[in-house]
């Protein structure tokens, strides 16, 4: 049973791993395309505490090495992605969630940037937190 799946692509597993001075993040994630893709996608990450959400991070699916754009049916790429935390939370639980949706590049003086397109996509519980 896939954590998430959409026409394009599925999330197989997931695991999540928080350095010991809590300013970290990291959250691997193995993605299989369901068919070749032909559009950019992004993944917004929310850390919630008793439902609201203390913290938002953007990140662009495969990053620019070898982002959805690029995937061909059956590939099968895992991916770590490292979150800054907020500097002050709170002791207690706490949910990471994730949703996925299209994301359109704009061009800037860096190069490209992407847009989170679908602000209504649904989001996906990966686990929970516990910060002491």
């Amino acid at each position: 049973q896939p954590l998430y799946q959409n026409t394009d692509f599925m999330v197989t597993t997931q695991e999540t791993a928080c350095e010991k001075n809590k300013k970290l993040l990291r959250l691997t994630i193995t993605y299989k395309s369901l068919q070749n893709i032909d559009q950019f996608y992004s993944a917004q990450i929310k850390l919630k505490q008793d439902g609201q959400i203390v913290y938002t991070a953007y990140h662009l699916v495969g990053y620019a090495v070898y982002p959805t754009l690029m995937w061909l049916s059956g590939d099968a790429i895992t991916e770590v992605y490292e979150m800054p935390l907020p500097r002050r939370q709170k002791e207690g639980e706490y949910t990471l969630e994730i949703s996925f949706a299209h994301s359109p590049l704009i061009p800037n003086e860096y190069g490209y940037t992407s847009i989170f397109a679908n602000k209504n996509a649904p989001d996906v519980k990966i686990t929970n937190l516990q910060f002491k």
